[in-house]
């Protein structure tokens, strides 16, 4: 191809062009700015995001950008993890601050809740103290994010929600941190420094406050545990040295009095919060109360997961947990048992993406900041507590038959719609759950969504309330339950209306299903959002052309 013309357009590397209406083009990247041009290659604006947002902006390098239908809002996405809306024509922010806001580098580990409120802290690799309010889905008013002497894999609030402590270091293959080793304690409403000390020289990865609140464990990368003496300066009373690896993972007895701990030779080992002796016999405290469950290994939880990041149990009185998932799941009783295989509910992890859309913005959070701070909890019977949605018999002797022992079954699967989409003519929205998940999984991406549409999600056969289905199953059978339930449920779907466009939104292994569904209702699906869905291509013999290969 012939160059035809060359124009200077920013200083610093290009990351990013939009096309917009009428041949418009937008081009933005790392110093910072938005340039707006015509189609003879004219700038016709500049927008500076750095002084126009100044400080509420961390990181003005631009990643993206996005005009919406009419030309007159601009979406920015910055290398900080933050989406900012200003003004096309005014260049103002729209909404003093970041539409979506979250950790940017590297890896993020540390979350803790405040046992006084509905509040979060957050550490990660960016060098960030981070704090959520969960009700506000997004950062805390006031001060709410600091800046760390570096990254920072830990963190942990006191018994009465007033202090914050801090665990620093890491490793991401770069050699070693000058921070590793430090733990600092701020204060949770000014973030102010209260107290800094360093007497390890491996990276924190775990630490937490005892129960009455005069003892703070700080888990160590040199195989220690470090005791200090809230109640007398932060005094270093007592080290704990027995473990031959890292510390991954600490709990208080109630009483304040034990801890046991995690190390990355999977031990389990006792120690005394006075003394830094250790308990040889475990057994003696087999039965201790714990004020925390976050040790992967003890006598409650059997058989872990080779790779578990951690375990945790709720306080009572607790929220109903979700229901069940099929028993191959691999995460164990967090409650004292006998038994070898107890199985509990397992949350796979998300990755983090960023969407040009206010259903992808809720995306966003829900993938990158809420979906780390879930609790896992202990369910032993869904019966216990009532679905959220209806129930529908998919049942059907001719066309979806169900057998058992030679005799017809019926057979439920759970649907839960919210919203109306009747008077602004948007599609209803679908969700579809991943591999041992449940219709609860997109629960914070529900909510906002179903203030303008109707949005629905259920329980595949087998998970959730949904009774289970025939076998084997596979993709192509899970897709004709689906049509299934659409057909029964049309009324409760469409509210009696009839029926209208659809939009597929499926996470994970919802990936093969969702496929071969528009496939089958191509008239019927108006769009497909996947969040880090599986590629059939991923799995030997499960591509889009073997519809019939058994699914997990």
């Amino acid at each position: 191809r012939k160059l035809k013309q060359v124009a200077k357009a920013h200083d610093k590397a290009i990351n990013t062009l939009f096309k917009g209406e009428g041949g418009q083009l937008l081009s933005a990247g790392r110093d910072g700015k938005v340039q707006f041009w015509d189609t003879s290659m004219n700038n016709t604006k500049t927008i500076d995001i750095a002084a126009l947002l100044g400080k509420s902006c961390r990181r003005p390098v631009i990643k993206s950008v996005c005009l919406n239908d009419d030309s007159s809002k601009l979406l920015v996405g910055t290398e900080g993890s933050e989406i900012f809306e200003v003004d096309a024509a005014s260049c103002k922010d729209l909404h003093n601050g970041a539409l979506v806001s979250g950790h940017y580098k590297d890896e993020l580990w540390g979350a803790a809740s405040n046992p006084m409120k509905s509040e979060v802290a957050t550490v990660g690799d960016d060098g960030t103290l981070r704090l959520w309010d969960l009700k506000a889905r997004g950062l805390r008013a006031g001060e709410s994010v600091l800046d760390l002497a570096g990254m920072a894999r830990a963190v942990c609030y006191s018994p009465d929600g007033k202090l914050i402590a801090v665990g620093f270091g890491g490793s991401v293959g770069k050699g070693r941190q000058k921070c590793d080793g430090e733990y600092a304690v701020y204060d949770a409403e000014t973030l102010a420094l209260v107290h800094k000390a360093k007497d390890s020289k491996e990276w924190i990865q775990d630490l937490k406050f005892s129960p009455d609140g005069k003892t703070l464990a700080v888990g160590s990368h040199d195989n220690t545990v470090y005791f200090y003496a809230v109640d007398k300066g932060w005094k270093l009373r007592s080290k704990f040295s027995k473990h031959s690896s890292f510390i991954t993972h600490l709990d208080f007895s109630e009483d304040s009095t034990f801890l046991k701990s995690n190390c990355g030779a999977y031990e389990l080992l006792y120690s005394d919060v006075f003394t830094g002796n250790q308990i040889t016999s475990a057994s003696s405290l087999r039965d201790s109360p714990w004020a925390t469950d976050s040790c992967i290994l003890g006598w409650g939880q059997q058989n872990p997961p080779t790779e578990a990041g951690g375990v945790g149990a709720s306080d009572p009185p607790a929220p109903p947990p979700p229901p069940p998932t099929p028993p191959t799941t691999e995460m164990f009783n967090s409650n004292p048992s006998r038994r070898p295989h107890s199985a509990s509910t397992y949350a796979p992890p998300q990755k983090h993406t960023t969407y040009c859309s206010t259903f992808m913005a809720a995306v966003v959070v829900s993938t990158t900041i809420f979906a780390s701070l879930s609790n896992i909890a202990t369910v032993s019977n869904a019966s216990r507590y009532p679905p959220l949605g209806k129930l529908f018999d998919v049942g059907d002797p001719e066309n979806y038959p169900y057998f058992f022992q030679g005799i017809y079954r019926s057979r439920s699967l759970h649907l839960w719609c919210e919203g109306s989409s009747i008077d602004n003519g948007q599609p209803v929205i679908l969700f579809e759950h991943g591999w041992m998940g449940s219709s609860m999984d997109w629960g914070l991406v529900r909510g906002p969504m179903s203030e303008f549409t109707r949005v629905c999600s259920y329980d595949r056969a087998g998970y959730g309330w949904s009774d289970q289905g025939p076998e084997p199953r596979t993709s192509e059978q899970i897709a004709r339950e689906t049509e299934r339930l659409l057909e029964v449920a049309e009324d409760y779907i469409w509210e009696g209306k009839g029926r209208s466009q659809l939009l597929l939104a499926g996470h994970s292994m919802a990936g093969f299903q969702m496929r071969i569904f528009q496939d089958r209702n191509k008239d019927l699906v108006g769009g497909i959002l996947f969040a880090d869905a599986v590629n059939p291509d991923y799995v030997p013999g499960a591509g889009f052309g073997n519809r019939n290969h058994p699914t997990p």
